[in-house]
């Protein structure tokens, strides 16, 4: 129960991340001299974004339940450096013949290839470029496959503005066993319904082929303002769409992100030269901070206090050996002791006539 509450917890804060990442009031970064015309407002919810896939990635106990919330804010992102319009297109991306994709059906053929009504695989897509049929060496464990004859493909293909085009494309192919054959569509529509008329080759011959639409993945172009986000949230929706994401991986490849976005490393490296200033400072003075935080020892500073535990838990004579541990750890660490102040000499009376 105890991290059932936690988890939920740590999702709700990775929830308000996701939804409010543009009214979080922060400074705003710099603009670099190579990106005059990024956006100020754009840029900061960027950065924000970043930030919070990183502490969601590091702080979820339950990553499977915060792992969604990760995708969301990436593709919502995608979305608005692509600059998506209302046709399902975008200003700085095009769906182009890369396959991100297919759908496939599989069909048992018993007519033969020369009767006039064949047998028909029918299968339906988005964004779809090829059809592809395939023939498996084998239709069942121990049943060999047979060739195949594609006759023809009856392609439907329906636009954004729900135009719909219907073409016969005249295939004629043998496909064998363990092969395939792939036929070009004229164009990337927004969805399509192809029917692969198939037969085999003799009356008793049995076969069994599939049919797949290869649908067409989104490439960016590289000349958005924004592509090096662009590249960065690829990576991370990459990440985070495995079967088993690696949550270090995605915080190393969101911290990243979050240091290449235009004004951040600098302001990192400033809180940092800050924070080490400050803790000089202290160690010179002997002035107490009020509390102690990850990092504010170094991993071999921690090793000698848990190794000086470790030792005051044992014998008299380990316990002896830790305490002195303890002594030659505080004295390392401690500021130097200021010198004893000189004497000032005695005052010597003005001399008189």
């Amino acid at each position: 129960m105890r991290n059932s509450f936690r988890s939920a917890n740590v999702l709700a804060v990775a929830l308000f991340f996701a939804i409010a990442p543009f009214t979080m009031a922060q400074e705003t970064p710099s603009v670099s001299s190579e990106s005059p015309a990024l956006d100020q407002a754009k840029l900061a919810g960027i950065a924000v974004d970043f930030k919070a896939i990183e502490r969601i990635a590091d702080l979820c106990e339950n990553f499977e339940a915060c792992n969604p919330v990760i995708r969301k804010i990436t593709d919502q992102n995608l979305e608005m450096l692509r600059e998506a319009r209302n046709d399902g297109s975008y200003r700085w991306a095009s769906f182009q013949r890369v396959e991100a994709r297919r759908s496939e059906k599989e069909t048992d053929i018993n007519r033969v290839h020369s009767e006039q009504d064949l047998d028909v695989i029918e299968v339906t897509g988005k964004r779809a470029y090829s059809v592809v049929v395939s023939v498996p060496k084998k239709r069942g464990v121990f049943l060999a496959n047979s060739k195949v004859f594609v006759r023809d493909i009856t392609a439907e293909q329906t636009s954004a503005d729900g135009t719909t085009t219907t073409k016969e494309i005249p295939v004629g192919v043998w496909v064998d066993p363990g092969d395939s054959h792939t036929v070009p569509l004229d164009e990337i529509s927004s969805s399509t319904k192809a029917k692969i008329r198939v037969g085999v080759s003799a009356g008793g011959t049995k076969a069994v082929a599939s049919a797949a639409l290869l649908q067409a993945g989104l490439v960016d172009d590289p000349q958005n303002p924004y592509y090096p986000a662009v590249k960065r949230f690829n990576a991370i929706a990459a990440i985070a769409n495995e079967k088993s994401p690696s949550r270090g991986q995605l915080k190393t490849v969101a911290q990243e992100a979050y240091l290449e976005v235009p004004g951040e490393m600098e302001k990192f490296t400033a809180a940092r030269d800050a924070k080490i200033l400050r803790m000089k400072e202290l160690a010179e003075t002997g002035e107490k901070s009020g509390m102690i935080a990850l990092g504010d020892a170094t991993p071999d500073v921690v090793h000698e206090i848990a190794e000086a535990n470790k030792l005051l838990s044992g014998t008299v004579e380990q316990q002896a050996a830790g305490r002195a541990l303890l002594e030659a750890l505080v004295l390392k660490l401690s500021p130097p002791v200021p010198p004893a102040a000189t004497p000032a000499p005695d005052a010597v009376p003005p001399a008189t006539n």
